[in-house]
């Protein structure tokens, strides 16, 4: 199995992305496919097992060597997970590399995540802005496409497109390539899934695990009503869902939050909401706007591992979600992800609500209210990128570096001290609302003092002061 060596970003705008409404059931098959399949999928029709090498038969396959894609669906787990081609003997057959010894030959129904890719006949700049030409593309504007092959990297990665007509689209880079892009570029859609374990399965109720790290065990229900789910970690599952009895060591607890931290999947409209996440095979943060009117909320939700600075930390898990439902009421839209811990010093920080660990540093007792907090958030503000005093905020651009400024957020075990950083979280030390000429979803890169680090920035309201807080896009977690 090949682990992700750069965190995934998915956004509700790419190309077969699963979509997320006011429905029943939504969010756990939109889970399905971020943290398990991929999007979009074809059906693989054998997998065989001999040596350590798995062999696939699939007619028109598409894959070359060294492809990414992520296999789900196999009984036997063995197959399953983000794989690297290895060997490609025709059209229809190729091979990938395991360390496990499944059972051989695989059975269930076995997927694998596709890349639909075209070849991109020229590929021009003008400053940042690059223009692609192929005839009859069939791409629609604000849809996330990968730009590859180009000997000028300036003009590969990932980008949301503006599309100009039936036979070109064009995008924004970060750098300015200054000419005319050479090699053999391709154009193509789609995501790896975060190669996740699907442990459990039922109606409106999954059992998810990661494949790296601590691999705590994940339970959703989304199957009381369409505006919330529950959610809960667990030291170890038997069975899907996020009531307390589905496996052993629950964070929360009941007694903390009955029957687990709470998404919010929507608060008053129906139809498809915009949702982002960014992920790997230890944990992911992700997004929802909850609310279309002018109040624009996102709401976002954390699982997985920290990284600690206790050596040999086994417990080093976190989840982070709302504590209370929300049904057509907006009372309770407050991004949970943005609040952070009043006080100081940050070793007496007290726990935040929805903020669970498995256990102690020390490995004892069982779930624990976890708090966090930035170095910026100890000059009075509660809230990333949006302080109560917005005099105590940086201006942007920050008037010496004409830069953008960031700054890590730490784990704080209430009353004993910072036992870790989050991973891929940063905080914004700017007041969002008043950063004029940004938007949601902007990157940055070559920050001060952060080079080689590349950043999504995401508003989380429309209000002024509105929080918001930025998530590492780079291959640094």
């Amino acid at each position: 199995m090949s682990a992700l060596t750069a965190p995934k970003i998915m956004h509700s705008i790419d190309f077969g992305a699963p979509a997320i409404t006011n429905t029943v059931g939504d969010l756990t098959t939109a889970l399905d496919v971020l943290l398990v399949k991929g999007y979009p999928t074809q059906s693989l029709t054998t997998l065989t097992y001999a040596a350590g090498v798995v062999s696939v038969a699939k007619t028109a396959h598409g894959y070359a060597v060294n492809d990414l894609l992520t296999i789900s669906g196999a009984n036997e787990d063995g197959y399953n997970g983000n794989q690297t081609v290895a060997t490609v003997a025709d059209a229809d057959h190729f091979t990938y590399a395991v360390t496990t010894t499944p059972a051989t030959p695989a059975t269930g129904t076995i997927i694998g995540s596709n890349r639909p890719s075209q070849s991109i006949t020229t590929l021009v700049s003008s400053g940042l802005t690059a223009t692609a030409t192929k005839t009859s593309h069939g791409y629609t504007s604000n849809q996330m496409i990968k730009i590859s092959g180009a000997n000028e990297s300036a003009y590969n990665g990932n980008f949301k497109i503006t599309v100009v007509d039936a036979n070109n689209f064009t995008y924004v880079m970060l750098t300015d390539p200054v000419n005319t892009a050479t090699g053999t570029i391709t154009a193509s859609y789609g995501q790896l899934g975060l190669g996740w374990e699907l442990q459990f399965t039922g109606t409106n109720i999954r059992s998810y695990r990661p494949r790296q790290g601590t691999r705590m065990s994940l339970g959703v229900e989304h199957n009381t009503n369409a505006y919330n789910a529950h959610v809960r970690g667990f030291e170890s599952m038997t069975a899907a869902g996020a009531v307390a009895t589905a496996g052993a060591g629950p964070y929360p607890t009941d007694a903390q939050v009955s029957g687990g931290d709470w998404v919010q999947v929507t608060i008053n409209t129906a139809g498809a909401r915009p949702w982002a996440l960014w992920g790997d095979d230890k944990g992911f943060y992700m997004g929802i706007e909850v609310d279309a009117t002018a109040n624009a909320i996102w709401n976002y939700w954390h699982f997985g591992d920290f990284d600690s600075f206790k050596p040999g930390d086994l417990y080093n898990s976190q989840i982070i979600g709302k504590a209370v439902s929300v049904t057509t009421s907006a009372s309770d839209n407050f991004p949970t992800l943005s609040t952070a811990s009043a006080t100081v010093p940050m070793w007496n920080a007290a726990a935040l609500t929805g903020h669970y660990c498995p256990r102690a540093y020390t490995a004892a007792g069982g779930s624990l209210g976890m708090g966090k907090a930035a170095e910026n958030l100890r000059r009075g503000g509660l809230v990333m990128g949006s302080h109560n005093n917005v005099a105590t905020m940086l201006t942007y651009p920050d008037t010496i570096s004409g830069s953008l400024h960031v700054a890590r957020m730490y784990v704080l075990e209430p009353g004993v001290g910072v036992r870790g950083v989050h991973r891929g979280l940063w905080d914004l030390m700017h007041n969002v609302g008043t950063m004029a000429g940004v938007a949601d979803g902007n990157i940055f890169s070559g920050l001060t003092g952060l080079s080689g680090l590349d950043f999504e920035l995401r508003k989380m309201g429309s209000a002024n002061p509105s929080p918001g807080c930025v998530f590492e896009t780079s291959d640094t977690w």
